[in-house]
């Protein structure tokens, strides 16, 4: 993991992966049966789910790009690679052997500097606030209610939490009457950027703009502690618009950068 986070803090901000982005997507519902391989400090590879390829690879070391894909291949059931608009040494190398860029699904970066920010309010009764031990499981539970179906479970939290990127200040949750989680937003802060990586109200609280709420905590919170500029990555397709459409009623705005699925040519 530490060589992980340290070629995503060495590309940024070119590269896909922000050092806490990466931490959520690898230790939420980590899968100790999916294959994982580092290249040293240089790049890595990683199977989330069968057939389909995550990857980083440092633009100093273009060549490793096919060693990555020489790996991942090694799994015959290779059929999909994520890649980024801003790494094109990627691209390249998915071009070389024949994989086609394919429609679906995407998402982009949004991005917004920390001057301005407006206030934070919320409905009668609820309060802002943030995790703390003893709110983890109905943390969890409101993730999972957002999300269904998640694989995310008291445990697995526990292992977010427990990673270096994670601050409890920055896990910003919106209190409900009850003192259960009715919205969140976990913010990473690494060099001045803070991440939003996830996002969710619980359904029972939606259309009060809880989340919206949530994320102008961490918005607030991310400031305090020095940071100069907030990112999300948000579906950019037109299948799913709900969260494009808060993030820029926040103020973020697209950078012009993409995930690009590929598809593996037919052997």
């Amino acid at each position: 993991m530490r060589e992980m986070r340290e070629l995503a803090r060495r590309t940024w901000p070119t590269g896909r992966w922000h050092a806490g982005g990466l931490a959520w997507n690898l230790h939420h519902h980590p899968d100790p049966d999916r294959p994982v391989r580092v290249w040293g400090a240089h790049a890595w590879g990683r199977l989330p789910e069968p057939g389909v390829l995550e990857w980083q690879v440092d633009p100093d070391h273009p060549l490793l790009a096919e060693e990555v894909l020489d790996w991942a291949e090694g799994d015959t059931g290779l059929t999909e690679v994520v890649a980024w608009s801003g790494e094109p040494h990627q691209l390249d190398a998915l071009t070389r052997r024949g994989y086609r860029h394919v429609p679906g699904p995407f998402f982009v970066r949004l991005a917004r500097g920390l001057d301005h920010l407006p206030t934070t309010s919320v409905p009668d009764g609820y309060r802002c606030a943030h995790v703390t031990e003893d709110l983890v499981p109905t943390r969890v539970d409101a993730h999972r209610a957002a999300w269904h179906p998640s694989r995310l479970t008291e445990r697995t939290y526990h292992v977010v939490r427990a990673d270096e990127p994670y601050r409890e200040d920055l896990d910003r949750v919106v209190l409900a009457p009850d003192g259960t989680v009715a919205a969140y937003c976990l913010a990473w802060l690494d060099d001045g950027v803070g991440e939003f990586e996830p996002v969710g109200a619980h359904p029972d609280h939606r259309r009060l703009g809880l989340a919206r709420a949530a994320c102008l905590d961490a918005l607030h919170k991310l400031r305090d502690l020095g940071a100069h500029t907030a990112i999300v990555h948000a579906r950019g397709d037109d299948a799913y618009p709900a969260p494009g459409r808060l993030y820029r009623s926040l103020g973020f705005l697209p950078t012009g950068q993409r995930t690009l699925t590929y598809r593996r040519p037919h052997r």
